[in-house]
């Protein structure tokens, strides 16, 4: 399999846009160890097709932005459909309410909602809003949220920021009860799964403690929510946050998030000024209202159970050789773990060889579209792959 085309344009690109791409988990050496499918030319349902036509069968799925497939007819009609009325205008759409609605409907918590363009954008906005109910500056974490100086700690970020928000690992949740007693947290922010993390009887102790000491507790379903259940994790667990952020998967692919919770925090927006030029654009809504009609449990299920026949059958393949990784996760999302980076980088590239995308150091996804014949031959690639390492 060649990448000439591909890797001709990163090489153009290279010399106008900082990283040559625009998502640093899209760099080649990032998500294939190398030269690979850098540019995409067409994609249809659970596959993509490069600039060079090499066709995959894809477990990234635009780092799981992608829950119902590529190019699904309902999702397109509907975009051409409001496009050919408006985009964005001075006033706002009535698709906005029609997608909160059906965002209040299928996720636990989500009593109001406001919209953003990308995840990082509405985990930040729900930090400043927390900060303002409690009037408190610092921040619990679990888990990675995006961008923005809040949440990271490289250069660039000030030292006074960076120190406002202090990490935990789900190993650790047994102590933050004594931390939070101090009363100097506005919240608790968490990605409610990390592979095999955690499980509903720590997140219901999380939830107890941040109840008991008045701190507001966020779930991040950026990756999990309509995902996991039609609620997102919160339904699956049994476990409510106060405040949800959502994205990804909410527009099948195109550019919208959501804060979403309880009407007495979400009201207390209303005292503060985020807003954004672009939150009325229509076409992500028209996306989502047609993506949100496809969430029910029956879609749901056929995430899980080709998920499982995913996550089986390379449990059973990595049981019968001699290599240390294991697979991680839960149906929806799973990956494997590799002990040795060189064996992960004989799977990466063996497997996109042979016309199958899976992620580098994250998550394989699953979506509507996925078949098993897909699983199938993805698990008869793998086994060959992974012969290729031992």
């Amino acid at each position: 399999m060649r990448w000439d085309n591909s890797m001709r344009l990163f090489d153009e690109a290279r010399g106008l846009i900082p990283w040559g791409v625009q998502t640093g988990s899209k760099k080649p050496d990032f998500l294939f160890f190398g030269e690979g499918p850098v540019y995409v030319k067409k994609a249809f349902g659970s596959h993509i097709m490069d600039v060079d036509g090499n066709e995959y069968v894809d477990y990234v799925m635009g780092l799981g932005a992608i829950i119902l497939g590529y190019n699904i007819s309902v999702q397109r009609d509907a975009i051409l459909k409001t496009m050919s009325d408006y985009i964005l205008t001075s006033v706002s759409s009535p698709l906005e309410i029609e997608v909160a609605k059906k965002i209040v409907a299928l996720v636990p918590s989500a009593e109001m909602v406001r919209f953003f363009k990308t995840g990082a954008e509405a985990t930040s906005a729900a930090i400043r809003l927390v900060r303002h109910i409690r009037g408190r500056d610092k921040i619990l974490a679990c888990g990675y949220f995006g961008w923005h100086d809040w949440a990271n700690s490289g250069s660039g970020i000030p030292v006074c920021i960076r120190e406002l928000t202090e990490r935990f690992d789900w190993k650790d949740v047994g102590s933050l009860e004594g931390r939070l007693k101090s009363d100097e947290y506005a919240a608790v922010i968490v990605e409610p799964v990390i592979d095999n993390e955690p499980d509903k009887e720590t997140l219901e102790y999380l939830r107890k403690i941040t109840t008991l000491t008045g701190t507001v507790l966020i779930f991040d379903e950026i990756k999990t929510g309509f995902r996991f259940s039609p609620g997102g994790a919160q339904e699956y667990f049994g476990v409510i946050p106060d405040i949800t952020i959502l994205g990804k998967g909410i527009a099948n692919g195109m550019p919208l998030s959501a804060v979403a919770g309880r009407r007495d925090l979400m009201k207390k927006m209303e005292d503060l000024w985020i807003s954004t030029t672009y939150g009325s654009e229509a076409l992500s809504f028209a996306s989502a209202a047609a993506t949100l009609n496809m969430i029910n449990k029956t879609n749901v299920e056929k995430i899980w159970e080709l998920g499982k026949e995913l996550m089986d059958g390379l449990k059973s393949i990595i049981d019968r050789s001699k290599i240390d990784a294991e697979v991680v996760g839960f149906s929806p999302m799973s990956r494997i773990k590799f002990a040795k980076e060189e064996d992960e980088r004989t799977f990466i590239r063996r497997s996109m060889e042979s016309g199958i995308l899976f992620k580098r150091g994250g998550y394989n996804f699953i979506s509507m579209s996925h078949t098993r014949d897909d699983i199938q031959r993805s698990l008869d690639v793998a086994e060959n792959a992974l012969k290729g390492v031992e």
